[in-house]
């Protein structure tokens, strides 16, 4: 198997899963009770390795503050990727990989493909376009469940096959976008989703690269 431990697997599901909630809906005050920066900082730390990251427990420290407010918090999701008016950080693929900014693209058609051949179907599909940046955190999420628990059983197919799956989708897709994201909500009034966002940006690369490690048997 890769070259993974429990720890790191176990890590990657509870970021991805963290980041998927954030970015799929208003934030309400339940997250902000559930959310823990010690526990985020420790399996981001995880996923880094001996490389330094960029300061991600500031980075979690503003998240929860930002959630503490969940008034303010909800506007601030609602003004970045719900409207009304131009958004300032559309939160689709499509939008920053394609010169013309559209929607319901061939982007949205491979993200789709992608999704389909792990046996994913997006709980609002298809309302919302399959590109959509909380549908790809998602995505990953489960991915990463897949192979925690694949790891578990000792079925190095399974797991082989959501490593690819992973590696993939983050190279062709995820990992494409997620800085020129993070650096239009730098320039944003945004205490929560520019601190998320910079932190989604930092672990798609840290991920990808931990991901190609060699396998351990």
């Amino acid at each position: 198997m890769n070259a993974l431990t429990d720890e790191q697997l176990a890590a990657r599901t509870y970021l991805y899963s963290l980041l998927h909630r954030l970015f799929a809906e208003e934030p309400t005050a339940e997250l902000a009770d559930a959310f823990d920066i010690q526990l985020a900082n420790e399996a981001f730390a995880l996923i880094s390795g001996n490389e330094e990251a960029n300061d991600p427990e500031e980075g979690f420290a503003n998240i929860a503050s930002a959630l503490s407010d969940a008034s303010a918090a909800r506007r601030e999701y609602t003004r970045l990727f719900v409207g009304p008016g131009t958004l300032p950080a559309p939160p689709w693929e499509s939008v920053w990989t394609l010169k013309d900014r559209a929607l319901f693209t061939r982007v949205t058609l491979e993200v789709r493909t992608a999704y389909r051949a792990s046996g994913f179907l997006p709980k609002r599909y298809p309302q919302v376009s399959d590109d959509h940046l909380a549908l790809e955190t998602g995505f990953l999420a489960q991915l990463a469940q897949r192979m925690q628990e694949s790891s578990s059983k000792g079925n190095e197919p399974a797991f082989e096959q959501a490593r690819a799956a992973s590696a993939a989708f983050l190279e062709q897709h995820l990992g494409t976008w997620t800085g020129p994201f993070a650096s239009r909500l730098a320039a944003e009034d945004a205490p929560l989703y520019g601190a998320a966002a910079r932190l989604l940006a930092e672990l798609t690369c840290k991920d990808a690269a931990l991901l190609k490690a060699p396998a351990t048997r």
